[in-house]
């Protein structure tokens, strides 16, 4: 069902910046007009809000059996992935205790069975026979469920077989071995594992290598007090508060953020998210859902103001009013202050408080826009009965709450973070793999949130456990010197004036980076940089066109382009040209030494660039030693050249995955990162020569 919330969250900011556009500044605005706002948008609330949001996050038993049958179509036709697509919607759609939520339970069982998927078969199995204990269901219905989990217990019984007598086979030579499979294998339910608790680590804690430092003209910052090595992790941490964006609602957690892969379960009231577990779904509803459930097609449009509601809701209240007593006079907690803590900084609203706002340097049509959404939160607050449910005991007025979720806004936009999620999918044309790095929510770091930004940083973050943000350096870095991250404006992305306008308006400062004042002076140092860049962009644009004969002689013009003293940006340009060069002499002259010998110029230009544990790199390395592999197998490569490379790249990605030695494997239903991925492969490439 479309309807079109952009539109109507645009018409309220509008229609409502009227009333403020009288006053001539921000100090002039009138208490009275800030009520009358409240009062118009909660009439509007009920009025067209609330209506539409319920109508299209209903549950729908018509919608949920059309699905079913559209699945069971499907799964006739053999079409098992568009089949279970289909029953996922029907699960989502049937309306709590149906005999549509029962069937929808019973078909994805069948269909995972198919699949060999026998554990997340089994949890739907459980499911369906717990959900359809009453005359209604037939004896017939439930006998086939149990003969299904009978048989998927049969066929995990063989698949623990099989693994272990291939780890016997790899120790002792043969297969021979009378230890009973499931003996130390005992089956788990998927709904008794602890999804959240993946690893057992200290987080939200930072490296004793590291100190804040206060610098005169941009405040605080992270500095290295001993040496951190590649691959070292800085920090670790939870986010204070994050949001699943709308286009991700359906295929990742809405609680964990984890990539959902077969086991999904749907909020038992709404159509709007999915659970990898019941545990997360049931702590989701206790700490936000519960109010945010019914809003959530408007609160997927309603941008910053989503992520500075769920602050709202997942605060200690008692905390928020001892801190907004006087917001003016809160200079002893902030981060850029000399009593500031490293650390005291905490995954909690004290940590967040203390971060930077930059309320002041507002110009008055951002703080009109601000005062808007920051009213809107506070009706919706209201309508959602959050304040009577948890804190009916605590005195809060109406201008507080708008006062502290302005507040809260410009600290969101000041410091919140991006979440990513690298995903790889297969080119159906030519078989290759495409990486896809998707941003799939938002979040605030508190402690993250200390490091100053720099256009090409010297750490990687990651992104473990769903949102477990894991710090590390890219390259070595020194007693002294700072550490950096990107604010999402990387000198690969955007040129020295994009850059310079997108930090100012957003952040408040022009950065002075090295990558900057490289630019800067450009054109002096490189006078016919502007032709070569033209020429290497036509050259993009054109290169599966050219023989192999041309494309060397081009090659090695630009080889000699890579030998002289050239910028940042120029590189990342070569480099980007020699994937291309690569990719042709092997997808489409099959010369798998010449790509070779271009990937290994990428990936030294990428290393130089990023550092030898960034993500481009290592990703870099991943694709020689597929080359490598491949010039292995035609002879053109020793075995032990081989082995050499690709057990040096798997140790350079387990330093980049890990971050404690109590890293623990991936539960069967958790879909694995890339890396993760990539390593399982290598080592079975390993394990095949």
């Amino acid at each position: 069902m479309n309807f079109d919330w952009k539109s109507e969250v645009d018409l309220i900011r509008d229609n409502f910046s009227i009333l403020i556009n009288k006053y001539n500044n921000v100090d002039s605005i009138e208490i009275s007009t800030i009520e009358k706002i409240y009062d118009n948008l909660s009439l509007y609330v009920d009025k067209n809000v609330l209506p539409q949001c319920l109508k299209i996050s209903s549950k729908d038993a018509e919608v949920s059996r059309n699905s079913r049958l559209q699945g069971n179509k499907r799964f006739s036709e053999d079409e098992f992935q568009k089949s279970i697509e289909s029953y996922y919607k029907a699960l989502l759609h049937a309306p709590k205790d149906s005999k549509s939520l029962v069937l929808a339970y019973g078909n994805i069982s069948a269909n995972l069975f198919h699949q060999k998927k026998f554990k997340q078969s089994i949890f739907y199995i459980d499911l369906a026979l717990k959900s359809s204990d009453s005359e209604e269901y037939c004896v017939d219905w439930r006998d086939k469920l149990k003969r299904r989990k009978h048989q998927c217990l049969i066929e995990l019984r063989k698949c623990t077989n099989d693994r272990l007598s291939s780890i016997y086979f790899l120790k002792n030579g043969t297969s021979e071995s009378n230890e009973d499979p499931l003996k130390n294998h005992e089956y788990r339910e998927l709904e008794e594992s602890e999804n959240c608790d993946k690893f057992k680590i200290e987080i939200d804690s930072f490296t004793s290598k590291v100190r804040c430092h206060i610098y005169p003209k941009k405040g605080r910052g992270l500095v290295a007090v001993e040496t951190i090595e590649p691959g070292e992790t800085i920090i670790a941490e939870r986010p204070y508060v994050k949001v699943l964006l709308k286009p991700f609602e359906l295929l990742y957690c809405h609680f964990c953020l984890r990539c959902l892969s077969h086991v999904r379960l749907p909020c038992i009231e709404c159509t709007n998210v999915f659970y990898c577990s019941s545990k997360c779904r049931q702590e989701a509803w206790t700490v936000f859902h519960e109010y945010e459930c019914k809003f959530l097609p408007f609160l997927h449009e309603f941008g910053i103001g989503h992520l500075a509601l769920r602050i709202f809701l997942i605060a200690d209240w008692s905390e928020i009013l001892d801190f907004n007593k006087n917001l003016d006079l809160n200079a002893n907690v902030r981060a850029d202050s000399n009593q500031f803590d490293l650390m005291k900084m905490q995954c909690d609203y004290r940590s967040l408080h203390s971060l930077i706002d930059n309320i002041s340097d507002a110009d008055f049509e951002t703080f009109q826009s601000f005062l808007i959404t920051s009213i809107m939160i506070a009706v919706l607050l209201e309508k959602m009965e959050c304040l009577i449910k948890r804190y009916s005991g605590l005195k809060i007025s109406t201008i507080q709450l708008i006062k502290t979720g302005l507040y809260n806004l410009f600290r969101i936009v000041s410091n919140a973070s991006s979440i990513s999620d690298l995903h790889s999918e297969v080119n159906s044309q030519n078989s290759s793999n495409i990486l896809d790095c998707r941003v799939i929510a938002a979040a605030i770091y508190p402690s993250i949130s200390l490091l100053n930004h720099n256009c090409n940083p010297n750490i990687v973050s990651l992104f473990k456990a769903g949102c477990i943000n894991l710090i590390k350096a890219a390259k070595r870095i020194e007693p002294g010197e700072e550490i950096f991250n990107c604010y999402g404006i990387h000198f690969s992305d955007y040129n020295l004036e994009e850059r310079q306008q997108m930090l100012q308006s957003q952040y408040r400062f022009r950065c002075e980076c090295e990558v900057c004042c490289e630019e800067k002076d450009l054109q002096l140092k490189y006078p016919n940089l502007d032709s070569k860049a033209s020429f290497i962009a036509h050259l993009s644009e054109n290169l599966s066109e050219i023989s192999a004969k041309s494309l060397e002689k081009i090659g090695s013009k630009l080889i000699q382009w890579n030998s002289e003293e050239i910028c940042l940006r120029f590189k990342l340009r070569l480099s980007e040209i020699f994937d291309q060069i690569s990719n042709v002499f092997y997808q489409t002259f099959g010369n798998v030494q010449r790509a070779r010998f271009y990937r290994q110029f990428c990936a030294d230009l990428k290393s130089k660039i990023y550092g030898d544990f960034s993500v481009q790199f290592l990703l870099e390395t991943i694709k020689l030693c597929d080359l490598i592999f491949e010039s292995y197998k035609t002879s053109k490569c020793s075995k032990n050249e081989m082995l050499s490379f690709i057990k040096k790249s798997v140790a350079s990605l387990e330093v980049l995955i890990n971050y404690s030695d109590s890293y623990n494997s991936i539960d069967l239903d958790e879909v694995p990162d890339y890396f993760e991925t990539e390593i399982h492969r290598l080592n079975q490439r390993l394990n095949t020569v």
